[in-house]
């Protein structure tokens, strides 16, 4: 019984290194779309705080 307790706990940690990864490299995919398309991202981030 102890195994499966074990076996949930180590799982829970997994899944929460997975998801903090996927956070970040969605991040870091957004950040690399602003940096390329300035232009663009200025346009938007103006209407934003404009309506």
């Amino acid at each position: 019984m102890w195994f499966m307790y074990l076996l949930s706990w180590l799982s829970l940690f997994i899944q929460v290194a997975f998801i903090t990864l996927a956070v970040a490299a969605g991040l870091y995919y957004l950040a690399e779309l602003i940096e390329e398309y300035t232009v663009a991202t200025s346009r938007i981030i103006k209407y934003m705080i404009w309506d």
